[in-house]
């Protein structure tokens, strides 16, 4: 659609059936030697109900002023445009601007929502600003969330040795969404690059399509290459850098393996079908499975950094709460080689193969439900990825309760959750959306990924939660002291904190 004329940029949106005053400035005439479009117009609301707006051709009788709306080629009516907005007139519009609203014949998904055109029907001119500020008043009626920083995924990642430079050539690509009010100069970085190179603007890999109401395009890949020195540490680093409030900020976007710890970590992968119980379906394990480990534990001493202002390493207990078969616990222990690490996990064949391949924590399997086999006041940070994403309701109360009195006071619980970005990217029927808006939860969706490992089969779910809800339950269990992007999927961190 085309760029709306900046006097209409500030038009407020409104609800059906009853219309608000819109905020603009006095309307300014075009002088008539500057050639224009005879049609002008804007789109108000659209939601699953129906959409409406303003429009005004200066060549059509105000009687047969009309708009036509489709989804893609799917035809789904005429609206005349026959309701007089005064108010709008009010504030510099011409006079025969009129007003249009359309019911559509039938409630369509959320995520159609983005496919609806409005234009007007003697030229069939598409009215200006109707998908990018619909995408703003979704995100402020629905409450998604802005997260501080920007937000990426990253699928490849690798690090190729050059033995006679001593270098080493990484490559890092993935999805990134750049624009944000409270980010800017977005660019990945790594310590002791010597040259390197952004591309932006390639068509994106999947998962951020899903993301529609943050993207005006799909063209948001990007390919991350550089030339690194050797690390002494055998861990090659990516952040994104980016400015917030004045200052520069580093977050980590992906931590590579390389030289002995690479060949370390390679040793250490379990079978496909124990990976797939954690991560769910994948290409490649060493991206998945160690790569993927490496950069949440670095995310994870990041987060450390910002909210204990300590870091991993200076913990004495720490807590991989739903460790799987290790992909985060492994490289827990080569962090914070002094602290004591617990990993549990309601899946016995993965806790057999930690006990048996894994040196330098303690492995157990846990019940479905509390109590953990730990004393009050045990732990300094628990860890719980893709934990809350796969309970009910009842069962999260019980483990909320359960991860307060395992914490130390003071102590910080790390819990990833599928928030609205997650919901609102799957293939939920209207109901479904509906019935999650209105409760806050969605956990009735069965999750196959345990099926013959524990024997309560609707226990596991695809769960999803609404930040709203969020902050009203979960505060009563712990203070929230912020959201944080997880590196590499659609789950976000509530950082949930014991109070001393």
């Amino acid at each position: 659609m085309r760029r709306v004329h900046q006097w209409f940029t500030n038009l407020r949106l409104f609800k059906l059936p009853r219309f608000r005053k819109a905020a603009l400035p006095p309307f300014t005439a075009i002088s008539p030697k500057v050639r224009v479009s005879s049609v002008r117009g804007y789109v108000d609301l659209i939601d699953i109900d129906g959409v409406a707006g303003w429009v005004l051709n200066e060549h059509i009788a105000l009687d047969d002023l009309a708009v036509h709306i489709s989804i893609g080629t799917e035809y789904l009516g005429n609206a005349r445009a026959n309701i007089e907005a005064p108010d709008q007139i009010a504030l510099g519009l011409p006079i025969n601007a009129r007003r249009f609203r359309f019911r559509f014949p039938h409630r369509i998904p959320y995520a159609d929502l983005p496919r609806v055109e409005v234009a007007e029907s003697a030229t069939n001119q598409l009215l200006d600003g109707g998908l990018e500020y619909f995408r703003s008043y979704l995100a402020k009626k629905y409450m998604i969330s802005e997260l501080g920083g920007p937000y990426c995924l990253f699928f490849e990642a690798s690090a190729k040795a050059d033995p006679l430079a001593k270098h080493y050539h990484v490559t890092v690509a993935g999805d990134i969404r750049v624009s944000s009010e409270r980010a800017s100069h977005v660019q990945p970085c790594a310590d002791d690059e010597t040259r390197a190179r952004l591309t932006l603007g390639l068509p994106t890999m999947g998962r951020i399509e899903g993301l529609w109401f943050y993207s005006p395009n799909t063209n948001l890949g990007f390919r991350y290459e550089a030339t690194i020195a050797e690390p002494s540490d055998d861990l090659i680093v990516v952040n994104l850098s980016y400015e917030s409030d004045g200052s520069t900020l580093r977050m980590p976007l992906t931590a590579i393996p390389v030289g002995d710890l690479a060949t370390e970590c390679a040793a250490s992968i379990p079978e496909p079908d124990m990976i797939k119980r954690v991560i769910g379906h994948y290409w490649d394990a060493w991206t998945s499975y160690v790569v993927g480990g490496w950069t949440n534990v670095v995310h994870l001493d990041w987060m450390c950094k910002k909210y204990l202002v300590c870091s991993l390493a200076e913990l004495e207990t720490i807590l991989d709460w739903g460790c799987g078969c290790a992909r985060n616990t492994q490289p827990l222990i080569k962090i914070a080689p002094g602290s004591r690490i617990h990993g549990i996990d309601i899946d016995p064949v993965n806790i057999a193969w930690s006990k048996q391949h894994v040196v330098g924590a303690t492995f157990d399997v846990s019940g479905l439900f509390p109590p953990l086999d730990f004393a009050d006041d045990t732990f300094d940070i628990v860890y719980g990825l893709s934990v809350f994403t796969h309970l009910t309701e009842p069962a999260q109360g019980l483990w909320l309760a359960e991860l307060h009195r395992v914490l130390k006071p003071g102590g910080i619980a790390f819990l990833s959750y599928h928030g609205e970005a997650a919901a609102y990217s799957r293939e939920f029927s209207v109901d479904t959306i509906e019935n999650y808006r209105q409760r806050g939860i969605e956990d009735d969706v069965l999750d196959g990924a345990l099926a013959g490992v524990i024997e309560k089969r609707d226990y596991y779910r695809s769960t999803f939660h609404t930040t709203d809800y969020l902050y009203d339950r979960w505060s009563k269990y712990f203070d929230i002291a912020g959201i944080e992007p997880t590196p590499c999927s659609h789950q976000w961190f509530a950082v949930c904190q014991k109070t001393l």
